[in-house]
C-alpha cells in the first residue's frame, strides 16, 4: 500500500527536475554569419556565374581554415551569392578562388622564472584569400578579369579559451572579407566595367 502511495509522488518529482533541468538549460547561441546581404548587388551581362574551388583546403594540420566558424572558402561562395547577379543572355562570370587558407603556428613560450609568470601569445594564425573575377562575353567579345588578395595574422594566449579562439578566427575571417569585398568591387568598376549594369 505504501509503495502504491509513494510510486505517483517519485514520477512527480522526477518529472518536476526534467522539466526544471529543461527550463535552467542555457538557451544556445545563434549561429553567426558573415554577410553581405546589405551591400548592393553588382549585375553584370552575363548568363551565369560559377564559383571555381582552385584551392583544395588539406583538412590536416598547420592549416586549420576548416576549423574556423565560417571557412574562408564558405565565406567567398555566400560573398558570391549575395552580391553577384547574372542578368545577361551569354556570358560567363567566375569566381576562381585561388587562396582561402589559414595556417597555424605554435609560438616558444618564455622560459625560466619570468615564464612562470607570464601569459604568452601560443599561436599565430596566418589567413590568406585570393580570388579572381573572369569574364568570358563572346557577344560583346569581351574577355576580362580582375582579382583581389588579402592577408591577416594574428595570434591567440595559451589561456585563450575553445570559444575565444573560434571568436579570434571568426573576427579574422570577417575582417579579411570585408578587405576582400572593398578590393573586389574596386576591381570590377574599374577592369570589368564594359560588362556590368548600372
Amino acid at each position: 500500500m505504501l509503495r502504491s502511495l509513494l510510486r505517483p509522488a517519485a514520477l512527480a518529482l522526477a518529472a518536476t527536475l526534467a522539466l526544471a533541468a529543461c527550463q535552467s538549460a542555457p538557451p544556445r547561441p545563434a549561429a553567426r554569419q558573415i554577410s553581405f546581404a546589405n551591400a548592393a548587388p553588382i549585375s553584370f551581362d552575363v548568363a551565369t556565374i560559377e564559383v571555381v574551388q582552385q584551392y583544395q583546403p588539406p583538412q590536416v594540420q598547420p592549416n586549420v581554415d576548416h576549423l574556423a566558424p565560417i571557412p574562408p572558402s564558405d565565406a567567398i561562395r555566400r560573398w558570391a551569392n549575395e552580391r553577384l547577379r547574372a542578368m545577361g543572355g551569354s556570358g560567363t562570370l567566375r569566381v576562381v578562388i585561388k587562396d582561402a587558407s589559414i595556417v597555424e603556428t605554435g609560438l616558444p613560450p618564455t622560459t625560466g622564472l619570468r615564464g612562470a609568470f607570464t601569459t604568452d601569445q601560443s599561436e599565430r594564425y596566418d589567413g590568406k584569400l585570393a580570388v579572381d573575377l573572369v569574364v568570358d562575353q563572346p557577344s560583346r567579345r569581351f574577355n576580362g578579369y580582375t582579382g583581389a588578395a588579402v592577408a591577416r595574422t594574428i595570434s591567440v594566449p595559451e589561456n585563450i579559451s575553445l570559444q575565444g579562439r573560434d571568436d579570434a578566427l571568426f573576427a579574422m575571417v570577417e575582417r579579411m572579407m570585408t578587405e576582400l569585398n572593398a578590393k573586389l568591387e574596386e576591381g570590377v568598376y574599374g577592369n570589368l566595367s564594359a560588362v556590368t549594369l548600372r
